[in-house]
């Protein structure tokens, strides 16, 4: 994990399946962009999901996103439930 002035660098992970009928044959998933600013906890997130949508004549596509998180400090602490 790489550290930067105001945030942490992030992380990043593989996970891959192999057979048939597995939903997702591959995931790839980025976290980075960690920070604390005014109570809040805030990171990016980007995923790439391999082989996740059916199309047609059984054949797939892929599917990413990216996504910003925040959570709210409630009385200097995280709400427990994230």
């Amino acid at each position: 994990m790489r550290e930067f002035p105001d945030c942490k660098g992030g992380c990043f992970r593989l996970i891959s399946a192999s057979g048939k009928n597995v939903a997702a044959e591959a995931v790839i998933s980025g976290i980075y962009g960690i920070c604390l600013e005014n109570n809040v906890l805030k990171f990016m997130e980007d995923q790439v999901l391999y082989r996740d949508q059916p199309i047609q004549n059984e054949q797939f596509k892929p599917v990413a996103f990216q996504a910003e998180h925040r959570f709210y400090c409630e009385d200097g602490k995280l709400p427990e439930n994230i």
